[in-house]
């Protein structure tokens, strides 16, 4: 088997199960700090000793490619890290129920107020905003820089069914990821636009070639399938209003927006009484 193609359905398959685990596993988030993302240097470390074996790299081109990989990677790391450290101030503010029962006991006078938004309002945009997207946007930068390394430093090679198959299968597994990433990650729009551009983009340059470029090829999959999906997602949850107050990145809701809400509303709303908020509390 192609040895970009086997690589591609080791670490991606692996990649998929961390990722699950980190989401759904309910081991928490010191999870995504102590497993996820070592793995994800590993898995960025991986794809760049097999693109390179082999690669005579000297002139710009390995002086643009250095830059690009290096910077990405670290917007990709700083946004963890941000992300990680507000994630977990912002949680304990908006969803922990026992924070929530306390707030509008504490929340009495509009200096509190003030200064609870002073606090709340930064770590939700370093969380939910800045920390997505640097994280996201180092990505797609580690992602064409494989590309680059690809299509500088390596020749087409002749491909078989078994090597087809497994970039077909990482390539679903990893726009599986992408997408359930960017979507919570309230990237989904950017997401959209960064995979169009990139599908437009490989088939200009590459066209027929690209069935010999182990790679390309994954990304170009994963391109069209995560912008498929996304589109889709977009259009089932068009709503104008959302796209009015938030413009168009409010078109895909996340969905772990409905059961926040809910509990938000549950207990700050003034509607029930303590006891109420305690059972409720057991039921969401």
């Amino acid at each position: 088997m192609n040895r970009v193609a086997e690589c591609s359905l080791a670490l991606i398959g692996l990649f998929l199960f961390v990722s699950l685990a980190a989401n759904f596993g309910g081991f928490g988030e010191w999870f995504k700090l102590v497993v996820q993302a070592p793995y994800m240097a590993l898995l960025f470390y991986g794809f760049y000793r097999v693109l390179s074996k082999d690669a005579s790299r000297e002139g710009w081109k390995r002086a643009v490619l250095d830059i690009l990989l290096l910077f990405s990677l670290m917007l990709f790391f700083v946004g963890y890290g941000l992300h990680f450290a507000a994630n977990h101030v912002e949680v304990k503010m908006a969803e922990d129920k026992l924070m929530l029962l306390l707030a509008p006991k504490v929340a009495t006078s509009l200096e509190a107020l003030v200064y609870l938004s002073a606090i709340y309002s930064p770590t939700y945009y370093f969380d939910e905003i800045l920390g997505h997207q640097l994280v996201y946007t180092g990505f797609f930068g580690l992602m064409v820089g494989g590309i680059l390394l690809e299509a500088w430093y390596k020749e087409e090679e002749k491909l078989e069914v078994a090597d087809y198959a497994a970039i077909a299968a990482s390539s679903v597994m990893l726009t599986l990821i992408m997408t359930m990433a960017t979507v919570e990650g309230q990237y989904a729009i950017h997401a959209l636009i960064l995979s169009s551009v990139m599908v437009l983009a490989l088939v200009a340059r590459f066209r027929k070639g690209v069935v010999r470029r182990p790679f390309i090829l994954l990304m170009l999959l994963t391109g069209i399938m995560t912008a498929s999906y996304i589109l889709v997602l977009a259009a089932i949850y068009f709503d104008p209003i959302s796209v009015a107050l938030h413009g168009l990145t409010g078109r895909v809701p996340q969905p772990s927006e409905p059961s926040r809400i809910l509990c938000q509303f549950i207990f700050l709303s003034g509607a029930f009484s303590d006891e109420t908020k305690i059972l409720l509390a057991f039921l969401i």
